[in-house]
């Protein structure tokens, strides 16, 4: 006789098709696959006047656990390597600095400058594994006001995917919000 619990169940093939799905990162998580528990949140890549000493980069721990990120680092536009011992505490925001003078709390300086007219930024983990990526421009649908104005590119929902266009925004806050939420208050289109 079947036992109570497989009365209850569809056969397995019938899950076959969406484990696979899962296991290939498809449908379901799609292009925003690389997005972890440490995301690039929050960027000045074109602070108001022609000092590129003012650009940051801003990553947030979405998890309640500190994360140690040790030799994870950030490339493409950008490159800094986060010493051995690093602890990013649980739902801390941190910045990642090209002039740490200007930023005492920061990480950095990194090497590099951010391109005012857009490009890629990758974090990465000491196994080389993608975990946040943000390819930003200063067209289409990307917030002009954070093209030079003082503003910076701000994600509207932290815990949302990275990659999305629709969830950024020109920071409400001249000079942004580097270690600290974006928009405490919830964000006002």
């Amino acid at each position: 006789p079947p036992s109570p619990l497989s009365m209850h169940l569809p056969p397995l093939r019938h899950f076959l098709p969406w484990t696979a799905l899962l296991l290939s990162g498809g449908l379901v998580f799609g292009q925003f696959a690389e997005d972890t528990v440490l995301v690039i949140n929050e960027i000045m890549y074109n602070p108001a006047g022609a000092e590129e000493t003012g650009e940051w980069v801003e990553l947030h721990n979405q998890m309640g656990v500190d994360l140690d990120v040790s030799q994870w680092r950030l490339d493409g536009a950008i490159e800094y390597e986060f010493p051995r011992g690093t602890i990013i505490a649980g739902g801390a925001y941190v910045v990642v600095a090209k002039d740490t003078t200007l930023f005492p709390d920061a990480f950095g300086p990194f090497a590099g400058s951010l391109d005012n007219g857009g490009e890629t930024i990758r974090l990465r983990n000491n196994s080389d594994r993608v975990m946040s990526r943000l390819a930003y421009g200063d067209g289409g649908r990307w917030p002009v006001a954070a093209d030079g104005s003082g503003a910076s590119l701000a994600k509207i929902d932290p815990d949302a995917a990275t990659p999305l266009q629709s969830n950024w925004a020109a920071s409400s806050v001249p000079g942004g919000t580097p270690g600290e939420a974006n928009f405490p208050d919830g964000y006002l289109a």
